[in-house]
């Protein structure tokens, strides 16, 4: 049943579209054309106690009389005047003052409606107040300008507050349109209970769909910001996922000039590899070689800008800046080239030689989103991003580094390279200095010994400036 009525609400939203998205005048007019149905229902209660004197004895005819002009010439009107005027500016696609106007004023119209009937009745007599008042603040809260609305349900209730303290003072009478308790001899008038009980049960069934409808769809909306921030954070580090949900991606996405370390690898023998294998094969392998470079990348807060094929692109200082990018660069590039050389190893055994390469370079680069309305596009443009992707294609199976990443680590680097080549490299004039990651002693570098080597050179230099100060 409830997959059924499902199936016939994302039918409505098919035809209709979401509610929540149609433009303020359309939006406005919904509200009319809810609060009119309610409107005509008093109009027919009243007409009806008005015919049949006898069965409602308890009901003041002269105020019910003034009651029901008022609810026809003033409020019935209102209501339809709010409503042809949404359908107009909304189809001539008027998004002014006069649209905001509109809907700022029509909460007021509301609870100007609201405390009219409620007085009448009595603000505690019935449940007409309670479910009328919870009823407005979600409609408005979900479909106008919450400011207006929160203003609009705070007159409310200051309203029958003031009108409850006048009661009781005398100054005016209290549920004026009730001249007796509706029932005797413990039953209930069926007149009242067809009416004003049917009423206000209306209302309560209303509510109880309203409210029902906007938990589920803020479950819907919870359960896709819990999909959303998982596939965030399969490109984006914890930090920048984080940022992302704290801030807002406009946080994320803002243009900026920064200084930064740029990785890029890809897999040497791939395209061999491809047509060698099923397709299946093939997406299994990138799916595990994605997760691999994800989790080393998300270990030491890089940010993965772009998935090619084989190529992946890695950003360190941007949008988050480190001041220590070319380190986290250097334990990143070697975390994964030790993660995927281990799952190349398997198919190494089949004859197939497959190896993974990688390139660094540092300097200032410029990120951030650009595009057009329909589509933004995470862009990092500076000589960084194209010298780490020149080194990446010299690199085979092993970790190729430019000059201003080594000299950012410092003169004493936790690390150790090997100058390469002097090269002169497509798209840039100057030759590049070329160096290697690989251990004193010529072995490359695991990431667990290149974090153990940064680690004691950071206490073995915290111990040595304690040691200095202890001396002077």
């Amino acid at each position: 049943m409830a997959d059924r009525s499902s199936s016939q609400y994302d039918g409505l939203l098919h035809r209709f579209g979401n509610p929540l998205e149609w433009k303020l005048a359309y939006r406005v007019a919904l509200i009319a054309l809810i609060a009119f149905s309610f409107t005509a229902w008093t109009v027919i209660i009243a007409r009806y106690l008005m015919a049949h004197r006898a069965v409602a004895d308890y009901v003041s005819r002269p105020l019910l009389s003034k009651l029901l002009f008022v609810e026809e010439r003033v409020f019935a009107i209102g209501w339809v005047v709010y409503m042809a005027v949404g359908l107009t500016l909304g189809k001539f696609h008027r998004q002014g003052r006069g649209v905001r106007f509109l809907a700022n004023s029509e909460p007021f119209f509301y609870v100007l409606h609201v405390l009219a009937v409620a007085y009448c009745l009595g603000f505690f007599t019935t449940i007409y107040f309670g479910t009328t008042l919870l009823s407005g603040v979600t409609v408005g809260m979900v479909l106008l300008e919450p400011t207006a609305v929160v203003l609009a349900m705070l007159s409310m209730i200051a309203g029958a507050i003031i009108l409850t303290l006048a009661t009781q003072v005398h100054w005016i009478p209290y549920a004026p349109l009730i001249l007796q308790t509706p029932f005797k001899d413990g039953v209930l008038s069926p007149t009242w209970l067809a009416t004003f009980g049917g009423f206000d049960s209306a209302l309560l069934l209303f509510l109880f769909g309203l409210i029902l409808l906007v938990l589920q769809r803020w479950r819907l909306r919870e359960e896709q910001l819990i999909q959303a921030n998982r596939f965030l954070t399969r490109f984006l580090s914890p930090q920048v996922a984080r940022i992302a949900n704290q801030l807002g991606m406009a946080a994320v996405m803002q243009k900026s000039r920064s200084q930064l370390t740029a990785i890029e690898c890809d897999l040497r023998g791939f395209t061999a590899f491809s047509e060698s294998v099923a397709p299946e094969e093939v997406v299994d392998l990138l799916e595990r070689y994605y997760s691999a470079i994800g989790e080393a990348v998300g270990e030491h807060g890089g940010t993965i800008k772009d998935y090619s094929g084989d190529g992946v692109l890695v950003l360190v200082g941007a949008p988050v800046p480190y001041p220590d990018h070319a380190r986290r660069a250097v334990l990143i590039a070697s975390s994964i080239r030790e993660r995927v050389t281990k799952i190349l190893s398997a198919w190494k055994n089949l004859g197939l030689e497959l190896q993974v390469g990688v390139g660094l370079a540092g300097g200032y680069v410029t990120v951030g989103a650009i595009g057009g309305a329909e589509r933004l596009e995470y862009v990092a443009v500076g000589p960084a991003v194209n010298l780490a992707s020149r080194l990446c294609e010299r690199a085979a199976g092993n970790i190729l580094v430019d000059q201003r990443v080594v000299s950012l680590l410092g003169e004493n680097p936790p690390f150790h390279f090997e100058p390469v080549e002097t090269a002169t490299i497509k798209g840039f004039s100057r030759p590049v200095k070329v160096f290697e990651l690989i251990t004193p002693n010529g072995d490359i570098l695991s990431a667990d010994e290149i974090g153990a080597v940064a680690d004691n050179r950071s206490v073995a230099q915290k111990t040595s400036v304690s040691t200095g100060n202890g001396d002077h």
